[in-house]
């Protein structure tokens, strides 16, 4: 791969571009689109983007009509994980916009600086840094100020948003710069934004509360209807019942008033005159869950009996399943 990044190095003579004839013939504008501009996507950019940028930047000189294809060509290859070679990427649109038209720039500017306000916003402080060095070049700050109405509503709410959050102060200083300058060019824009970000903030805030709120109503009611529906033993609290569901075990308190049946080791026990074994938590708890499904044996069959005299026919799940603790409505499935 490097040796032939190197072989595509030596080939790309930036002269040959120079010698091109005037207006460009079809084939070079096509070289243009479909071999330079590509050439971007390879991994090896670094070996060769300087070459690269140059030859771009040779055609955009020799007929300024291509300059909306190389643009528009760099946004739609643009690296979405390499920071490295997104630096390349900025440094290339600086020097293209050293040598663009003003009528060029302004069929670009909505789609290059939605991507410039991404760059600033990304985590990574040498692609937000190289970005925010645009407003350093004289010549393109004049072309910014000169579409300012246009440029500023693109950026603003990212330079803003940023300056609050972004975690280098170095990159935090450089946007308070930026945003002076955008205040020296239209002060009266530069206001109206503000305050519309403000309340935007604000309509934000707002509709994260109520998203809470109802997330939070939601929930409570869930939790409602799960105490309704679960079968609740004589003692047992809401919390209790609620730590059942979620563990899949039911606590019984010591006050329940569940009894094990005498069995024949019990009697023996009583007529020697020693003391009866007293029953274990795991035997208690099977037996709670035996109960709990003859309980909802008896519900389904009187459902099913009460159903059929309306004459509704529902289809029920096997009662011979396993009951899972306070999952009563998973029984019936479908009318």
């Amino acid at each position: 791969m490097e040796r032939r990044a190197m072989k595509v190095e030596e080939r790309m003579n930036p002269s040959i571009i120079n010698g091109f004839a005037l207006p460009l013939k079809a084939e070079h504008k096509q070289f243009l689109v479909r071999v330079l501009i590509p050439l971007h996507t390879a991994k090896s950019l670094s070996i060769f983007h300087a070459q690269l940028a140059y030859c771009v930047v040779q055609f955009m000189e020799k007929d300024a009509t291509v300059t909306e294809y190389i643009i528009r060509g760099l946004l739609k290859y643009w690296p979405k994980t390499c920071t490295q070679k997104e630096v390349m990427f900025l440094g290339e649109i600086e020097e293209i916009l050293d040598v663009i038209e003003p009528s060029q720039f302004i069929r670009v500017q909505e789609p290059l600086f939605k991507q410039i306000a991404a760059c600033i916003s990304s985590p990574h402080f040498q692609v937000a840094e190289r970005a925010l060095y645009f407003w350093n070049n004289e010549y393109i700050l004049s072309l910014i100020e000169e579409n300012c109405q246009v440029i500023l509503p693109l950026v603003f709410a990212t330079l803003y948003r940023v300056s609050k959050e972004h975690w280098n102060q170095t990159i935090v200083s450089l946007i308070y710069n930026v945003l002076k300058t955008f205040m020296e060019m239209n002060s009266k824009l530069f206001d109206d934004l503000t305050a519309s970000y403000k309340v935007e903030k604000q309509k934000e805030l707002k509709r994260e509360r109520e998203r809470a709120e109802l997330w939070r109503g939601l929930e409570e009611h869930q939790e409602r209807r799960m105490q309704m529906l679960s079968p609740r033993l004589p003692g047992t609290s809401a919390t209790s019942r609620a730590r059942s569901r979620e563990g899949g075990l039911l606590t019984v308190p010591a006050d329940c008033p569940l009894r094990p049946a005498p069995s024949l080791q019990t009697q023996r026990a009583s007529s020697d005159g020693r003391a009866p074994p007293q029953p274990t938590a795991n035997w208690i708890t099977h037996r709670v869950r035996g109960q709990r499904h003859m309980q909802l044996m008896v519900k389904v069959l009187g459902d099913r009996e009460r159903r059929k005299r309306h004459g509704v026919h529902v289809a029920y799940k096997s009662v011979s399943e396993p009951v899972s603790t306070g999952d009563v409505r998973d029984r019936v499935i479908g009318e």
